[in-house]
């Protein structure tokens, strides 16, 4: 890219998947800090807060320099041309070609962060002719990667981003979503004959709960998970606390004010379960529900497997397995 050029053209507007994502204007500043203004936008992107009408004349005319610059180009996110529910941004950068986003709000829940990317991706593909745009999102930011995820992106094996903004480390990780063009096969679950990529396991499982600190307690202190990390409530979502169970798995902690269903499955079993190495480990892991106080039935002897379960201190069933050695024919 040259000096004297810029990628962006001085006026955009981009329609798709029922949006119109345009610049923004002297006319939006009333309405920015409504959408801006907000503890998860403050907590987990670089716009300033408090977000007040200070901040959105700044805004607006920091905007306006980055497209001058042709370093990036800000639109915001409508569905008609008319009132702004957030942001897209699209930046050129020598790590790659970054698109963001912040969604107001009273807005959010109507898949508008996920169709935004998809546009802006779109134009940085037709237009910029770039290969490649990415996300960099936090780990702990699990919205934001469900919302990438859904725009088709993909976490690319590059070193982790860490730094520190607002008084607070931050370690990024890297989505990817490569141009049709590229010379890659689009990933369309879709098309007939398309191959997918292999699963390589279960992410998670999501578990609710009305006390989350006790739930913590048992599945880290007694049957052993590792505490991977926490997010705090926030106005807009719950508490939740994630547990690394091993091989890259983990349980999701969701602190609900609603009591959880603890019925066995159609088989009369938990529905899911955890793994230990060996039987003795399984009759060790009793030993240990047992003296913290908690239920747990006997070990039964299957074909392929030792299994007994366990009960959690909200009443949830648990099934927890350890594999019989494979003998030869």
């Amino acid at each position: 890219m040259s000096s004297t050029a810029t990628p962006f053209p001085a006026r955009v507007e981009l329609t798709g998947e029922g949006l119109v994502l345009r610049d923004w204007t002297e006319a939006d500043l009333a309405a920015m800090p409504g959408l801006f203004d907000h503890p998860d936008i403050a907590h987990w992107t670089p716009i300033v807060s408090p977000f007040d009408a200070a901040a959105a004349r700044a805004r607006l005319v920091r905007d306006r320099e980055l497209r001058a610059e042709g370093t990036a180009m800000l639109l915001a996110v409508t569905v008609d041309g008319g009132a702004p529910l957030g942001e897209v941004m699209l930046r050129c950068a020598p790590e790659g070609t970054e698109i963001g986003y912040a969604i107001g709000p009273a807005h959010r829940g109507q898949g508008l962060a996920a169709r935004a990317v998809r546009v802006m991706a779109a134009y940085a593909f037709e237009q910029l002719r770039v290969e490649q745009v990415i996300l960099e999102l936090e780990a702990e930011n699990t919205a934001s990667a469900a919302v990438a995820a859904k725009a088709g992106f993909t976490l690319l094996d590059v070193p982790l981003i860490e730094g520190e903004e607002k008084g607070r480390p931050y370690v990024l990780q890297t989505w990817g979503l490569q141009s049709p063009g590229s010379g890659r096969e689009p990933q369309d679950p879709d098309r007939r004959g398309a191959t997918p990529p292999p699963l390589l396991g279960i992410n998670h499982l999501t578990l609710p709960t009305t006390d989350l600190d006790r739930l913590l307690s048992y599945y880290t202190q007694v049957l052993g998970a590792g505490f991977a990390f926490e997010r705090a409530a926030t106005a807009t979502g719950p508490r939740i606390a994630a547990l690394d169970v091993g091989g890259n798995d983990h349980l999701m902690l969701v602190g609900m004010t609603a009591a959880p269903r603890t019925d066995l499955d159609p088989l009369g079993q938990a529905g899911w379960g955890l793994r230990v190495g060996s039987l003795a480990e399984l009759e060790e892991m009793r030993e240990r529900i047992l003296a913290a106080g908690h239920r747990v039935d006997p070990i039964v002897t299957l074909p392929a497997q030792w299994t007994m379960t366990a009960h959690d201190p909200d009443g949830r069933p648990v099934d927890i397995r350890a594999h019989r050695p494979r003998t030869g024919s």
